[in-house]
């Protein structure tokens, strides 16, 4: 079964749960907790795209890894798009 646009809003509504704990550790002083959760938020927004994008399986946890299979996919739809003018 594929991924659906539907799942990748659940991962980023996780993200921004993440977040907002993020926050609370660091108004809390919290900062090594507050790094955590920033850093997996940011795993899990961007996870999201991918699977929004209908990509099978996203087994990458590095943010730097993620980040460029996100703009490799950006990338291809601006050139689909610019063909398109």
């Amino acid at each position: 079964m594929q991924p659906s646009p539907e799942a990748g809003l659940r991962w980023l509504r996780q993200a921004e749960h993440d977040l907002e704990v993020a926050q609370k550790h660091e108004e809390r002083g919290d900062y090594s907790d507050a790094c955590f959760m920033a850093e997996q938020a940011s795993q899990k927004a961007l996870k999201g795209f991918l699977i929004a994008q209908r990509r099978r399986s996203v087994l990458i946890h590095s943010v730097a890894r993620l980040v460029e299979e996100c703009s490799q996919i950006v990338q291809i739809c601006r050139r689909h798009v610019c063909i398109q003018c």
